[in-house]
């Protein structure tokens, strides 16, 4: 996986600066495995726009220990945006299949941006 890391961080650049016009709606980090700061790195990365990622698709490791607080930021940012009216990613599918959410529910849900439409659990 640390060799995927570079080459999707180089293309989400690509992509965000306007280099690229490969189409982005779905993006799943259902098998990370590495680090919080890696997937900080990763959400960051993300283009914004209304059209840009419309499903995001998590794992069971994106969703516990030190990557949750990493995850719980990113969808708050972009409830935050979405509510300010300003162009956020406007995420129409969370897939959260893979994920254990246990207790986590009650922190996660309140999250959601407004404009999820389909919630797979």
């Amino acid at each position: 996986e640390r060799s995927g890391f570079g080459l999707a961080w180089v293309l989400l650049e690509f992509i965000k600066t306007g280099r690229s016009q490969l189409p982005f709606e779905s993006f799943g980090l259902s098998g990370f495995s590495l680090g919080a700061p890696k997937l900080r790195c990763l959400l960051s990365a993300l283009p914004w726009g209304p059209a840009i990622l419309q499903t995001l698709t998590l794992g069971p490791h994106v969703c516990k220990d030190a990557c949750l607080p990493v995850l719980l930021d990113f969808l708050l940012r972009l409830k935050t945006e979405e509510r300010l009216g300003r162009q956020a990613i406007c995420l129409k599918t969370l897939n959260l299949s893979k994920c254990d959410l246990d207790d986590r529910v009650d922190v996660m849900f309140p999250l959601f941006p407004l404009s999820v439409e389909h919630l797979d659990l």
